[in-house]
């Protein structure tokens, strides 16, 4: 290629690119530049505070127990930080831990043992069903050989063949004060609206079951977990003993006095009649 040849060749080359730059101009101009930022960082949303109340720990017993030095220890505790399963000999009381388990809703127990219904419950008591008999026993409760809890019914549940307790509840406020109720004034009748009537609760001793295929007897107690009811089941230790005892559905958590759920307690059972063993 001659001087003249290269020289044609470069202008053309020249304009071609040109013509390039000015296109892409046309087709993809340069955007304006980023303004300048003026902006500050959102200062972080305040938490409102929560409208329930923290679950307070457990009572000392020793504060607020009526001759809490005279409890004797019969069970080690089942959990750590548990209160070890305790008889009062000479007050014919049986004292225990838990935590509120039920705090709104349907209220079939009163209280129930670790792998019970505690959905279902007020408290969930640290305590083995077996052990916790043997204490009620201890502190005098005694019926028939020939009766257990499938003997309790309408024909039978006023007999002085039963013996009876008072159940009570101590627990911490939300204050950090001290609570101390009877376990009826937790339990609402959803048809009156009120809390359950001032109410002994009947010792039934559960029942033995005899397994068809082994012929072993099982106490089912040791099974269901299931200690006090409020609603009638034979599987419980203790029976609800007001005129409502078989009706289901009508207890519910009292919302008015009810702690949050996991609020530590004292379950404390008084024996107030005695029962007959023949």
């Amino acid at each position: 290629m001659d001087v003249r040849g290269r020289l044609g060749y470069l202008i053309l080359s020249t304009a071609i690119a040109i013509m390039f730059v000015v296109g892409g101009n046309i087709l993809f101009p340069t955007p304006p530049p980023m303004p300048a930022s003026a902006s500050t960082m959102t200062p972080p949303l305040s938490v409102p505070p929560s409208m329930t109340p923290t679950p307070q720990p457990r009572p000392d017993y020793k504060r607020v127990v009526p001759e809490a030095e005279g409890f004797k220890e019969i069970a080690p505790p089942m959990t750590n930080g548990a209160l070890p399963l305790m008889v009062n000999l000479k007050t014919r009381q049986v004292l225990m831990s838990g935590a509120i388990s039920c705090s709104q809703g349907r209220m079939e127990y009163l209280i129930v043992g670790h792998g019970g219904k505690d959905y279902e419950s007020l408290v969930r008591a640290d305590v083995a069903p077996v052990n916790f008999n043997i204490a009620l026993i201890g502190a005098g409760a005694a019926i028939p050989d020939s009766m257990d809890s499938r003997s309790f019914n309408d024909q039978t549940r006023r007999s002085d063949v039963w013996p009876l307790f008072r159940i009570e509840v101590f627990h911490l406020g939300a204050k950090g004060d001290l609570v101390h109720r009877r376990a009826e004034e937790f339990v609402l009748n959803q048809q009156s609206d009120q809390p359950m009537g001032e109410n002994l609760w009947v010792y039934t001793n559960s029942h033995t079951y005899v397994d068809p295929d082994s012929g072993s007897e099982i106490w089912v107690a040791n099974f269901s977990k299931s200690l006090v009811g409020v609603f009638f089941e034979a599987s419980c230790v203790i029976q609800n003993g007001d005129d409502n005892w078989n009706s289901d559905d009508l207890y519910v958590a009292n919302p008015a006095i009810c702690p949050p759920d996991g609020t530590g307690v004292l379950v404390l059972l008084t024996l107030v009649r005695e029962g007959k063993r023949q």
